[in-house]
């Protein structure tokens, strides 16, 4: 069973509209170039930056800060209510009066963040764009307790002197109980199979805290009041965790090859198969090369690889794209054992007659649909190749794009009203900035965010 609590595959998350063609244009590892030295620490501390594969232009962005989402009103309302009910539920401390609270979380930045980054970027010739993450997940944070799941255990309970009370509990990432001392049921969900930036949610809190959160609310304060919109941190908090492919283009490795040496190896090789080379023979015997080179160096070319992690098959992969490239092997078609012709008859199908091009070199010669044994496409070693000079050519190998896990905190704050009041966005000037001195901390521990960066492949989509 999955522990995952939210889990969507994205197809892209578009935050500016823009036709880029996914062929030519996606982050670059940062480890290649790192735009985010040519941005300012303020900006940085608001977004992920990334440069391009092809244009030195274009700046792909992941916001670090989410927030409360506009309402569908059109007239700039935030997605969230709020008021208190007296509980009919049975399991969920029936006859008391119970605060619950409905909303949307946009993973898409802070409009604000969003201008100066735009302003910015256009000083310095960019243009900047979303990336687009191939995958999320998200998690929640209830009463400081990054949760295995949104499903609330309520089924205990404890004796006062006013009759039994339930008592819920949430669960930590390793299945640990702890008290649930906000809410007592949370629901979320992010569309399947859609580009959604999207978080809704729904909740009900366990008894005594309205009032609590009419003052994180500011209800019958002015909107513009220096202590309204104050966040809900330690109550709840939100981070998405993103999956995002960028692409590493760095050389691996390098190979000196000395092409007299190469050559003549080759050809002792050669020799010893009267029907030419395979594919298969060629790779079986640059890997044998690439073992020595490895060890000792004692091979027709000599290989420096950048990492202590190297992968022979890969490897020896690089090399034959190399030697291939070079046109060290000559393709010839030949039978390797002696074709038998059938006759076929004037009266045969159009099918029977068919003849089959071969090409041999620059001559193209046809057999009849029937011969029983074809030729097999073999290699030879092309000597010319000896009178290239020694050489150092780079060594692509190893993947070439790279996931990494960039993350989008959001948590509830900068809301005023509720309780049949519209719930309007606060006015005060903490909550007219970016407020983000007040999103510097992680949102979601260590070992979670560990277990999902470090999961097996294919474990996200379970």
């Amino acid at each position: 069973m999955s522990n995952n609590i939210l889990k969507n595959t994205l197809h892209s998350l578009i935050l500016i509209s823009a036709s880029i063609s996914a062929a030519i244009a996606a982050p670059i590892d940062p480890s290649i170039r790192n735009v985010e030295a040519e941005f300012t620490n303020e900006l940085v501390s608001k977004f992920y930056l990334y440069g391009d594969t092809e244009d030195p232009n274009l700046i792909w962005f992941v916001p670090k800060f989410g927030t409360i989402a506009r309402d569908i009103t059109g007239f700039n309302q935030p997605e969230f209510d709020i008021g208190s009910t007296y509980s009919e539920h049975p399991d969920y401390f029936p006859g008391e009066e119970l605060v619950w609270f409905s909303g949307a979380f946009d993973t898409r930045g802070l409009e604000n963040d969003m201008q100066l980054l735009s302003q910015y970027a256009s000083q310095k010739g960019y243009r900047i764009y979303a990336a687009k993450p191939k995958a999320a997940e998200t998690f929640f944070v209830i009463d400081g307790v990054d949760v295995q799941s949104l499903d609330l255990d309520c089924s205990g309970s404890i004796s006062t002197p006013n009759g039994d009370f339930p008592v819920c509990y949430v669960f930590d990432q390793q299945g640990r109980k702890h008290p649930a001392e906000f809410v007592a049921k949370l629901e979320s969900k992010l569309p399947e199979n859609t580009m959604s930036h999207y978080v809704g949610f729904r909740g009900i809190t366990v008894p005594y805290w309205k009032q609590t959160l009419k003052e994180l609310m500011g209800y019958n304060l002015p909107v513009n009041d220096p202590t309204v919109g104050q966040n809900w941190d330690d109550k709840i908090q939100v981070v998405t965790v993103w999956e995002l492919d960028t692409h590493y283009n760095r050389p691996r490795g390098r190979i000196n090859i000395n092409w007299p040496d190469l050559v003549y190896q080759f050809v002792l090789f050669q020799n010893a198969h009267p029907a030419l080379l395979t594919v298969s023979d060629i790779q079986r015997k640059i890997r044998e090369w690439v073992k020595t080179a490895l060890v000792a160096q004692n091979a027709p070319f000599y290989l420096h690889t950048y990492s202590a992690d190297n992968d022979i098959n890969l490897i020896t992969d690089a090399i034959y794209k190399v030697l291939k490239g070079r046109q060290l092997f000559a393709p010839q078609w030949v039978f390797t054992r002696n074709p038998i012709h059938t006759n076929v008859p004037a009266t045969a199908k159009r099918s029977e007659q068919r003849m089959i091009p071969i090409a041999n070199g620059s001559i193209t010669f046809f057999v009849p649909a029937t011969v029983v044994a074809k030729p097999e496409l073999r290699f030879a070693i092309n000597r010319s190749a000896a009178n290239l000079p020694r050489q150092d050519i780079d060594l692509y190998f190893g993947p070439s794009i790279l996931t990494v896990n960039p993350q989008t905190n959001m948590s509830i704050e900068c809301l005023h009203g509720g309780w049949n009041l519209p719930v309007r966005w606060a006015q005060n000037p903490a909550c007219l900035d970016t407020y983000s001195l007040n999103m510097q901390r992680p949102r979601i521990s260590r070992e979670a965010l560990q277990k999902f960066m470090y999961r097996k492949p294919g474990e996200l989509s379970h």
